[in-house]
């Protein structure tokens, strides 16, 4: 979702090596973890540049090392400008002003996000920050008419699922509560009928049942009883 950020990196380590000789290049700018770092790891290039690094390439730069490390200072405002529009998270993969319906990550750093602003917007997204893998529907205008809803309890059992359907998959987001103890994650159905569980691992933001009664019922949930009122 962020690809830019790479793009940016990998452009300013391509100025300097290519100004060194090809058998002294060394990689004096190491690529950096998070936008807030882009900045600052340009003006380290060039410093680096300008000073021969380590001192390992220090001769090696050519003439034309002028003209290459002349546009790093366009590439430095570049990536200040792309990190002052970098969005700014409340919860999980939810934007500040969103409402965080649910939200956790799992055990492989993804995080499971439902967001939006009922009844106008909704949207499933997963992924590992700052990306998003998938988010559904597209739009999340259409988020109230595309994502379902399937509820179930009984005495000390509380079980929620948000379900749709996405290329051939059918997901499930669940938030089941029992005897005080609370289990959540997502479950995939593939085309071919197998099935996957994804855990929450850590803390679990939000409550799937805020949702209920501004989604459609889900006909097709064993939670539902295979029917909806």
């Amino acid at each position: 979702m962020y690809r830019p950020l790479f793009h940016l990196s990998s452009f300013l380590q391509h100025v300097l090596r290519v100004a060194c000789d090809a058998d002294a290049a060394v990689m004096i700018c190491e690529p950096p973890h998070t936008f807030d770092e882009l900045p600052q790891q340009a003006r380290h290039c060039v410093r680096a540049g300008a000073q021969g690094g380590d001192g390992r390439i220090a001769g090696s730069l050519r003439p034309r090392v002028a003209g290459h490390l002349a546009v790093l200072p366009i590439a430095i405002l570049a990536t200040s400008l792309y990190v002052q529009a970098a969005p700014a998270y409340a919860e999980g993969q939810c934007l500040a002003g969103e409402t965080t319906y649910f939200s956790c990550k799992t055990s492989q750093g993804n995080v499971i996000s439902l967001c939006g602003n009922v009844p106008s917007a909704l949207q499933y997204r997963y992924g590992r920050l700052p990306h998003v893998e998938l988010a559904y529907p597209l739009h999340p205008a259409n988020g109230t008419k595309k994502l379902l809803f399937a509820h179930y309890s009984r005495y000390q059992v509380s079980r929620s699922e948000v379900t749709f359907g996405h290329a051939g998959n059918d997901y499930a987001v669940f938030d089941y509560l029992a005897h005080g103890q609370r289990h959540a994650g997502l479950h995939l159905t593939l085309p071919d009928g197998s099935e996957h569980e994804v855990h929450c691992t850590g803390p679990i933001s939000g409550r799937l049942n805020a949702l209920r009664g501004s989604l459609h019922c889900d006909p097709d949930s064993a939670l539902n009883g295979g029917s909806c009122p």
